[in-house]
């Protein structure tokens, strides 16, 4: 795979692809905003979470490269 280039799978009900820029609100939705993130209890007590600003929160997607956003979901 060539540097840059994008991942795209796709079935029936699926698509499997790299983040983009627009998909930054969803991720903030989940991460901040929605009433049921049960994610957020899998990190127990000993892990408190910090809620960045909305701008911090989207200037640390900036420039981010496939292997850094997969690091970020396999951490978290």
């Amino acid at each position: 795979m060539k540097e840059g280039e994008l991942i795209q799978l796709q079935g029936p009900r699926v698509i499997l692809r790299d983040v983009r820029a627009d998909d930054l609100e969803d991720f903030w939705y989940w991460q901040v905003e929605a009433e049921d993130r049960e994610h957020q209890r899998w990190n127990g007590p000993y892990a408190p979470v910090e809620v960045p600003s909305r701008e911090d929160f989207d200037r640390s997607w900036e420039g981010s490269s496939r292997e850094s956003v997969q690091r970020r979901f396999a951490a978290g």
